[in-house]
């Protein structure tokens, strides 16, 4: 009889023991809590508040207001179309309002999820875009260009961004004071509809 238990008790300490090296050797996957595919809410717009300065070459920052429309056209490509509302110094004493749009595209670059604090992960992206618009200055439009790096913050349907952009514009004024090209950083607050 004792023999019988030694035996069952060793079949049992095999058994015992193949689960473990299974478990041991099976990697365990971690991924975040996800809703059912009926619960989740498919967004195309975003579409947002724009508050920043604008850093041209040779001339005094100046702050900017804008807003922004983008629509998810493919995986991560999606269209843009932007109006902003800036100042340029056009003399030491004169600065002019001037407003501008642009179309454009941008590429969802790298995404992610933050760590805020315990049960708190939020997603985020980062972005690179490109634009073509027109700016009309003290009745004159010129056109420019722009390329824009970006970090988007997301919670439910609302987001934020920190954008980084660089400019230039075909404007003659700008050109002899040697402004017409330069950087702009922002931040956007939005909505995802």
């Amino acid at each position: 009889m004792k023999n019988v238990f030694i035996v069952i008790c060793l079949f049992s300490a095999m058994s015992a023991h193949a689960d473990v090296d299974t478990l041991i050797y099976q990697p365990k996957i971690l991924s975040p809590e996800l809703k059912s595919d009926l619960d989740v809410a498919e967004y195309k717009w975003l579409l947002g508040l724009k508050l920043g300065q604008m850093l041209p070459e040779n001339s005094d920052s100046s702050s900017k207001i804008g807003f922004s429309a983008n629509y998810l056209i493919w995986e991560q490509w999606y269209a843009t179309a932007q109006i902003d509302l800036n100042e340029w110094q056009l003399t030491p004493n004169t600065t002019e309002s001037a407003i501008a749009w642009s179309v454009g595209a941008g590429y969802s670059v790298l995404q992610g999820a933050a760590y805020i604090t315990d049960g708190l992960t939020l997603p985020w992206q980062m972005y690179a875009q490109l634009n073509v618009g027109e700016q009309s200055l003290k009745q004159a439009s010129s056109t420019f260009a722009s390329g824009a790096l970006g970090w988007q913050l997301s919670n439910d349907n609302n987001y934020a961004a920190l954008e980084w952009r660089h400019f230039q514009i075909n404007d003659d004024r700008l050109k002899q004071l040697n402004s017409d090209k330069g950087y702009e950083w922002s931040i956007t607050f939005g909505k995802y509809f």
